[in-house]
């Protein structure tokens, strides 16, 4: 997202173009950490940036994640082949040769948040894509892909909530002006790294009805959930994880989500209640949130038999 927003300010965007990017990005950043707080972070000057990248004591900035993962890596070297480890050692030595300044010039803010903004994007996936090229496609490799493909599908179902103002009212036009709308969901699909996909699928400008049903309902697109719901199923069905504790209520879960999204018509929903988006959207949210639940469980009740030799019971979730 830093990256796009870096880019983006490099652009020629008009006055009335910013002002309609800019809620977008915010919408999508967490709210700060504290009670019943309502106040989001913020992205505007080079320096909000920066600090969202490099602020340790931020439990939301990027490099406090990075941490996290780090450490649950350090946990598991082991199991980790030697050449996906030193794409992970890269990842920490960049970040770990910058250190957080409190006042630091906006040029200097600006040029460390695209170098590491670079290198995390260029990093990560190339850690995935080398320990699969190197890693036994054994259950832990397995876990770690549907973590993969969960993570990335409540992603979008939370983006897509977390704008549901700039959806909701957007069919009628009566709430806003249709090319107030188009500006607002292709900064959010060019965020999520999607613009591209719905211009070849769908050959038209943005609108909300397609959106909603790209990233929810099509099978083809990365992002969606409906894609990942069903690469979800396919790592679940594999030879040894087919017969594990808990793979059952996972793939049963599964199933009942995507023929929930299958009979979902969001051109009924938005002529329906063009405004009223809200409740829907965070329906299907929940519902990404507590197939991730289901799934954990899963894996985790797979583990426990193994650790013990003893049987456990398919799942501690009632899923029909």
């Amino acid at each position: 997202m830093l990256q796009v927003v870096q880019s983006l300010e490099a652009e020629e965007l008009n006055s009335e173009e910013r002002k309609l990017y800019r809620p977008i990005w915010i919408r999508l950043l967490p709210r700060l950490e504290g009670k019943n707080t309502k106040t989001r972070r913020n992205i505007r000057t080079q320096r909000d940036r920066y600090s969202l990248m490099l602020n340790r004591q931020d439990e939301g900035s990027v490099i406090t994640a990075l941490q996290r993962a780090f450490s649950n890596a350090t946990s598991i070297q082991d199991c980790l082949s030697p050449e996906s480890w030193n794409v992970l050692d890269e990842l920490q030595r960049t970040f770990g040769r910058h250190r957080y300044k409190s006042d630091p010039p906006d040029t200097e803010c600006a040029r460390r948040t695209r170098l590491l903004s670079e290198s995390a994007m260029s990093l990560i996936p190339q850690f995935f894509a080398v320990a699969q090229n190197t890693m036994l496609s054994d259950d832990g490799w397995r876990f770690c892909q549907i973590g993969l493909y969960i993570e990335r599908a409540l992603t979008s179902a939370n983006a897509v909530q977390s704008i549901f103002e700039a959806l909701s009212g957007a069919g009628t036009g009566e709430s806003r002006g249709e090319h107030a709308t188009e500006i607002q969901l292709s900064a959010f699909l060019r965020l999520l790294g999607t613009r591209d996909a719905y211009r070849r699928v769908y050959q038209v400008r943005a609108q909300p009805q397609q959106v909603l049903e790209m990233i929810w309902q099509n099978p083809e697109v990365p992002r969606s959930v409906m894609h990942c719901l069903n690469k979800c199923r396919d790592l679940l069905e594999e030879p040894t994880m087919r017969n594990a504790p808990g793979t059952k209520p996972s793939l049963a879960a599964i199933k009942s989500f995507r023929l929930e999204l299958e009979k979902l018509s969001f051109r009924k929903l938005l002529v329906a209640q063009p405004d009223a988006l809200t409740d829907p959207l965070q329906e299907l949210l929940s519902t990404t949130e507590y197939l991730h639940f289901v799934i954990s469980d899963s894996f985790l009740s797979h583990q426990a038999e193994i650790s013990t030799g003893s049987p456990r019971a398919a799942g501690r979730l009632n899923v029909s």
